[in-house]
């Protein structure tokens, strides 16, 4: 198209000046009318996940081959540098960095569709919604949900969806909150990283609450035992003990070396004396119950 494109315009050398910038323009027309095609067929897919292991049947994978069967189905070309991903983000979050690198590419032109798997993918917070859909509309870049079977707009079906939406995430905030803390009373562990020295057991299947269980890891417990005893005696600071378990080939949780501030929180780390605790309404308040792991 365009080599047909130019060997009708492109010779205009031997034209009148007024014949040859009309030439010009519409060779120019023409090739924005390509460029324009192309980016009509163009889309991106966002995917969003709130956790590492998503429960409500929505993976990554789950939510990547859905929407690439739609964009295949409408004759969309989806690029994997159009594929933007976001793994362990709220929606509520607004600092999302791939939904970010989605806006700038967006206002860039790169595409005219956004393909989404369901709308609380995108965004939950009503206003946010409302505010980035209307962004996205100026700019002419529309977005399809799946899982709606909709194009989203500011209009009155969007609203109401984004309205339900925002109220789910608030009501499963406070029940998570809620079964959290029983858990905490019940004695089971409720932090997302596993203390150095323990494994950690889930008990049963049940959603309502969360059970884990911390069992002890004997090779790494004998190891923090150590640790203890060592700065219990006053001759090792928190570098002698980080040089001593990386020198024993052991590694942090985030899997990094250890060092000395690492320690430090490890040694004044209330889980080692039985205890849990779980932060209260307030950031500053902590409530403390007694563990059911072996301190």
């Amino acid at each position: 198209m365009n080599d047909t494109i130019s060997d009708q315009v492109i010779d205009s050398s031997n034209l009148p000046a007024n014949k040859k910038a009309k030439a010009i323009q519409k060779r120019r027309a023409a090739e924005n009318s390509i460029e324009a095609l192309q980016l009509k067929k163009s889309a991106a897919i966002y995917l969003r996940v709130s956790s590492e292991m998503q429960v409500d049947g929505f993976s990554i994978e789950a939510q990547k081959i859905a929407c690439l069967k739609y964009a295949a189905e409408q004759g969309y070309d989806v690029t994997d540098a159009h594929i933007y991903i976001d793994e362990a983000f709220s929606a509520k979050n607004e600092d999302r960095p791939e939904f970010k690198r989605l806006m700038v590419a967006a206002h860039s032109s790169e595409f005219s569709l956004i393909i989404i798997h369901k709308m609380d993918r995108f965004e939950r917070n009503f206003r946010a919604m409302t505010n980035t859909l209307e962004d996205l509309a100026n700019i002419g870049v529309r977005v399809y949900s799946i899982h709606e079977n909709l194009e989203l707009a500011n209009t009155l079906t969007v609203n109401l969806f984004g309205i339900i939406n925002e109220h789910y995430i608030q009501n499963l905030s406070w029940e998570t909150a809620k079964g959290k803390h029983q858990a905490a009373k019940e004695g089971y562990f409720i932090g997302s990283r596993v203390p150095f020295g323990y494994r950690k057991w889930k008990l049963g299947d049940s959603p309502e609450i969360d059970k884990r269980m911390l069992i002890v890891d004997e090779k790494e417990a004998a190891a923090l035992r150590h640790c203890f005893e060592m700065y219990s005696t006053g001759s090792c600071s928190f570098s002698n003990l980080a040089d001593y378990l990386n020198e024993s080939g052991f590694v942090s949780r985030s899997g990094r070396a250890f060092r000395d501030d690492t320690l430090r929180s490890m040694l004044e780390n209330p889980i080692y004396i039985g205890i849990i605790e779980y932060q209260g309404t307030k950031k500053e308040t902590y409530l403390t119950y007694k563990g059911k792991h072996q301190p």
